[in-house]
């Protein structure tokens, strides 16, 4: 009876060793993720638009234009056009380098074309910017680029455009943080690029 007790104490101690060993390992898995495990987290955390988990996936002095405003309220416009571009995002994980503390993610990604929109929006805004020199026009401007945003993104399914984007990460506190974000926003912000050399004056 005692041995049938021993025994079964026994196994109860090394159920319980396994389980804390794999919690462990877990853990430990966490907070050394592969710079491709980080690199695609950030991106979803992007797409998800969580202004937090972005921020938090940076390194110190990182930044990033692409992160939300803090007050939404205030520049509508940027808002919109920033939650567009993100939800909008799909990305593929096409390779990654680690060296030490440092490592680089290649990734393609893919977003709506939005040259057009971008294109409309600068020919409007810079006719507003002539004619109403008065008058708020900051917000005006952010109201503008709203409805445009809002107006193009009835227009589903979109044309796509893929960027390929190279990221830049090291390890902070034992996590992998992207120190530098190469082309990411001109890949997401799809046609920032081209909206300067192909706008045409306004009739």
């Amino acid at each position: 009876m005692k041995r049938g007790m021993g025994m079964g104490r026994f196994r109860t101690l090394l159920i319980t060793l396994a389980c804390v060993a794999l919690v462990l390992g877990m853990a430990s898995c966490g907070s050394n993720n592969a710079p491709e495990q980080a690199a695609a987290s950030f991106i979803q955390d992007l797409r998800d638009g969580d202004r937090e988990r972005v921020e938090a996936g940076l390194a110190p002095g990182t930044t990033l234009m692409l992160l939300l405003p803090a007050d939404p309220a205030a520049q509508p416009g940027t808002t919109a056009l920033l939650s567009f571009a993100c939800s909008n995002l799909s990305y593929t994980v096409t390779g990654g380098v680690r060296e030490g503390e440092s490592a680089t993610v290649e990734m393609d990604i893919t977003v709506p074309d939005m040259t057009v929109l971008l294109q409309e929006y600068f020919r409007e805004a810079l006719l507003r910017t002539l004619i109403d020199a008065g008058g708020d026009l900051g917000t005006s401007l952010q109201t503008l680029l709203a409805e445009k945003v809002g107006a193009f993104s009835a227009l589903a399914p979109f044309e796509l455009r893929t960027s390929h984007v190279v990221l830049a990460l090291v390890k902070v506190d034992n996590h992998w943080k992207i120190s530098d974000v190469g082309n990411l926003e001109i890949a997401v912000i799809g046609g920032f690029e081209q909206m300067f050399g192909s706008v045409t004056p306004a009739a």
